[in-house]
């Protein structure tokens, strides 16, 4: 006897959305129970596969508990990267009636090199004399003591100048010579980015307008429910 989707699944109970581990929709699609009974209320009808059979508890026949952890693992894991894809269009903002966006990134790198070359020379003659005359004098009395005597009696005089004259020249001269070279890199990089957008002109904007109608009245949740019918439904729709 061929089983329904809704044979497998409970629709007060956890299903496949509430199953799936930080799917890539999580965040503007929080309500996972409320994608659950959308799924099975919008497709339930659609006969299962051989792969519910399969992760379906021998008792009861449903799904649940580690058996429907693997199955929403299994099915996630297999349409990952299409999701991911699908759900970058669902999310892109753009202007429908512009046909060409992008941002052009220019960067220029200026590469300067300087080389200061300078030479320092200082020369000089220092002289210092020193001229000087001393001049002193001695004077005094001689006295000597006769035999037997005890007081000295003066003999005579002695009368003495001493003059010391020093002259002296010291010259010191230095030469002092210094060079050196500096070489100073100069790197200067600018980035800059230019956005481009518009209409070129190959495609009018009433075109451009009826495209992006025809193109939203395609649903992204409907799309992964189709998605997951192809995995765990007969081919039969």
């Amino acid at each position: 006897m061929l089983k329904k989707i809704s044979d497998y699944f409970s629709i007060t109970e956890d299903g496949l959305f509430t199953s799936f581990i930080n799917p890539v929709w999580a965040v503007p699609f929080p309500d996972t129970a409320e994608l659950d009974r959308y799924f099975l209320l919008r497709y339930g009808d659609r006969i299962g596969s051989k792969i519910c059979e399969f992760y379906a508890d021998s008792e009861d026949g449903t799904i649940k508990g580690d058996k429907l952890s693997e199955l929403a693992s299994m099915v996630y894991d297999i349409n990952a990267r299409k999701w991911e894809h699908l759900f970058g269009v669902y999310e892109a903002e753009y202007n429908p009636i512009e046909n060409t966006d992008y941002i052009e990134t220019i960067n220029e790198t200026n590469a300067n090199i300087r080389t200061d070359v300078g030479n320092t020379t200082n020369s000089g003659t220092s002289t210092t004399t020193n001229n000087g005359t001393a001049t002193g004098s001695n004077n005094g009395a001689i006295n000597e003591f006769g035999f037997d005597s005890a007081d000295a009696v003066g003999k005579g005089t002695n009368n003495g100048t001493n003059t010391n004259t020093v002259n002296s020249s010291s010259t010191i001269t230095s030469n002092d010579t210094s060079s050196g070279t500096n070489t100073i890199n100069d790197n200067n990089t600018h980035i800059s980015e230019h956005r481009k957008h518009g209409n070129i002109g190959t495609v009018d904007a009433v075109t451009l307008a009826r495209n992006e109608v025809d193109f939203w009245k395609w649903s992204f949740i409907d799309q992964i429910c189709k998605d997951i019918c192809d995995i765990i439904a007969l081919s039969i729709y």
